[in-house]
């Protein structure tokens, strides 16, 4: 899915002007000065670094501190997430549901739900940004291109900025008072992570993001998400 993206965004980067519907593309960002780093290892300190303050720049923040950072296995981290999710949960046990999903077949033999949600999660992600610890956990062994890795770091360190800004944890506790608040507000944080991290991904291929169709980028993702869906 990642890497449809560089051909998504070469796609949508189709000159000047408003989208095929007349709707305005996204305003201008402060980023026009920002320095773009070349194509690198985001395992690398000075990588990381460089997009950080690429980051930074294209939302008009000031470059904070490199947040912690680490990479680990994925089957590090399914165990992690189970044991955190088995505290939640109170246990680890099969769900009283369990044995209906196995009947119907939505969920392998001897695995519980809880495991199946971990292990979902776990492949559908690539890093996440945990607010509780202010720190960026990396899958190590994906495949994709560095400049891919480096759009998956500037997405993470745009959570730790809007952190850095507003607390997510507070934000969310202090503002989401039914699921549907939760869910409108978890849509704009992970909302203005893509359009950030996609305006980086655009300077590191030489496009201003000022010239991309967005409402054109957008459709394409969503067509790309339902392909991954249906698959």
């Amino acid at each position: 899915m990642r890497g449809c993206l560089l051909a998504l965004i070469v796609g949508a980067a189709a000159g000047c002007g408003d989208d095929s519907d007349g709707r305005p593309r996204a305003p201008g960002s402060p980023g026009a000065a920002c320095v773009v780093p070349e194509t690198c290892d985001i395992s690398q300190a000075d990588c990381a670094q460089a997009v950080l303050e690429l980051t930074a720049c294209e939302r008009g923040d000031p470059t904070p501190e490199l947040p912690g950072m680490r990479t680990v296995g994925k089957s590090v981290l399914v165990e992690e997430l189970l044991q955190r999710a088995m505290m939640e949960a109170g246990s680890r046990a099969p769900r009283a549901w369990d044995s209906a999903l196995q009947h119907f077949r939505l969920l392998p033999p001897g695995m519980s739900s809880l495991e199946a949600e971990v292990a979902g999660t776990v492949a559908a992600i690539a890093a996440y940004y945990d607010p509780e610890t202010r720190r960026i956990t990396i899958l190590e062994g994906a495949d994709d291109s560095e400049q891919s890795r480096m759009y998956v770091l500037s997405h993470e360190f745009t959570h730790y900025l809007q952190d850095l800004m507003h607390p997510l944890e507070e934000l969310l506790e202090g503002e989401a008072h039914s699921s549907d608040q939760t869910i409108s507000l978890r849509a704009l944080i992970e909302g203005e992570a893509v359009v950030t991290s996609t305006r980086v991904l655009a300077r590191l291929m030489f496009r201003s993001p000022d010239e991309l169709l967005w409402n054109r980028f957008f459709s394409a993702l969503d067509d790309e998400l339902m392909q991954t869906v249906q698959s």
